[in-house]
């Protein structure tokens, strides 16, 4: 950025201020070496040149001698070369290789994932159906006669354990989790009949608290249209938080 009339006549360092991009010391001027050696001298890596503005530019860079006819050394010749768009280049290469690096430990985490809940889906499932199935058979009376309470409770076992086991096929459905969707299921639901069902599965944790639940629905909502899978499990959260 100097012109040749300002440039004239000053130390090299003063024309061609050369600072290291890493701790922004000077870097001492190739021509010195020059001049002093006669070899040709090349500037280390991340070397920046600091123009008249005080704007820095990464510059490769090298000084050679130039002699005269019998050899003598009659000044230096100094070449810069603007680095910025290398450098700019590099840096995104290096940004792709990073992201194609992420992108393969995404991959393998999803896959590890994907093989976990895999082989983790018969072994949720097998003694979740049988908790159901066999708390089916005592709640329908197949081994014996049961207690209004006793019907009850064990209704209350089979209710969330069926709950449970929707809930576990809906987080094994990779498909739908992959994809970020949850699909719904509306149907006529009888809104009453589904809250008590929550409210039974969660009066005994209540009741070890001291606290007691109560429900009340407004008629003109009791029959309605929902997925009955998740208003109970909406619930159950609100439930199990209060």
């Amino acid at each position: 950025g100097l012109a040749l009339a300002e440039a004239r006549g000053r130390p090299i360092v003063e024309v061609f201020e050369i600072r290291n991009e890493d701790t922004g010391q000077l870097v001492p001027s190739p021509v010195e070496r020059v001049l002093r050696e006669g070899i040709v001298v090349g500037l280390a890596n991340h070397t920046e040149l600091i123009s008249r503005e005080g704007v820095a530019r990464p510059i490769a860079d090298s000084g050679a001698p130039i002699r005269g006819p019998n050899g003598t050394i009659h000044g230096a010749v100094l070449v810069f070369r603007d680095m910025t768009d290398a450098r700019a280049a590099e840096e995104e290469r290096l940004r792709a290789v990073e992201l194609a690096a992420e992108n393969r430990r995404v991959q393998e985490a999803s896959r590890m994932k994907s093989e976990f809940l895999a082989n983790m889906s018969h072994e949720l499932r097998t003694p979740l159906n049988s908790i159901i199935g066999f708390g089916a058979l005592v709640h329908d009376g197949e081994v014996g006669p049961l207690t209004p309470d006793q019907k009850e409770f064990i209704g209350n076992i089979v209710t969330s354990g069926k709950h449970l086991l929707q809930l576990i096929n809906d987080v094994l459905d990779l498909s739908k989790v992959e994809a970020g969707k949850m699909e719904f299921r509306p149907e006529p639901v009888v809104l009453t009949r589904l809250v008590r069902e929550v409210v039974d599965i969660l009066r005994t944790s209540a009741a070890a608290r001291g606290l007691r639940v109560t429900m009340s629905i407004a008629p003109e909502v009791d029959d309605i249209v929902l997925d009955p899978a998740r208003l109970k499990q909406v619930l159950y959260n609100y439930l199990s938080n209060a």
